[in-house]
């Protein structure tokens, strides 16, 4: 049986001091290191979509599917540059109903308001060879 690991991440950010939840943050540094890494170990980053594809047709060894929930910024600003790097794609969950606002579902509890991408962003995101998905409509 095929598998395929898959890496989630939120932020590719230096968490704020006061973020209540910084496990939700990897920085530029330790990201583009778990890259550097993955690629010397042989494996290869893939979006879901083209993860789902090698396990259906039994292509998936050697490769790692990379996602980013909640469609952030720094996603397009500071993960898609070092992906394209590294040759590698992934796939951005965004929140639909909130495209170009902030993470309104938890930035009262997480004590920080986020800016999501706009729909401008997304389609650099896109362009960059990246792909999109769904991560609901409002995030409830």
């Amino acid at each position: 049986m095929s598998t395929l690991p898959i890496l989630c991440y939120h932020n590719v950010a230096e968490p704020p001091g006061s973020a209540r939840f910084k496990l939700l943050y990897v920085s530029p540094d330790k990201f583009e290191r778990q890259l550097w890494a993955m690629r010397r170990l042989g494996l290869r980053g893939v979006s879901i979509g083209e993860g789902v594809r090698r396990l259906n047709d039994g292509t998936a060894r050697g490769h790692v599917a990379l996602t980013f929930d909640d469609g952030y910024t720094d996603t397009l600003t500071a993960a898609a540059p070092l992906l394209k790097q590294y040759g590698f794609t992934a796939t951005c969950y965004v929140v639909s109903g909130a495209v170009g606002t902030y993470n309104h579902w938890d930035a009262e509890y997480l004590g920080e308001r986020k800016a999501l991408m706009s729909r401008e962003q997304i389609e650099q995101w896109v362009a960059a060879g990246m792909e999109v998905g769904s991560h609901t409509c409002s995030h409830p």
